[in-house]
């Protein structure tokens, strides 16, 4: 890792978040930018939350939610609501 890499991961809280994006970065020889984006994107926080969701009798496997959807894309308010293909037929 750079000096650039390193930069980027001082401001993090915890220690088990540095050593997380220093794993991916060190796992796909990212780039500082691509650290930089992944961190914006929040992936060890998503997959901590992915995790805590997760019950010890559960059959998926701890850290299974590597890559989440993230839709920031399509623009949608906090109050979007999904609504089952059933329930959009209902209406029309």
């Amino acid at each position: 890792m750079s000096w650039s890499h390193i930069r980027e991961l001082l401001p993090l809280k915890t220690m088990e978040e540095k050593l997380y994006y220093e794993e991916e970065v060190n796992k796909g020889f990212l780039g500082v930018r691509d650290l930089q984006h992944i961190i914006a994107r929040k992936a060890f926080l998503r997959r901590n939350n992915a995790n805590l969701q997760l019950t010890r009798q559960s059959k998926i496997p701890f850290n299974a939610f590597k890559d989440p959807v993230i839709l920031d894309a399509l623009g949608l308010k906090d109050n979007f609501l999904e609504e089952s293909s059933d329930e959009a037929d209902d209406k029309d």
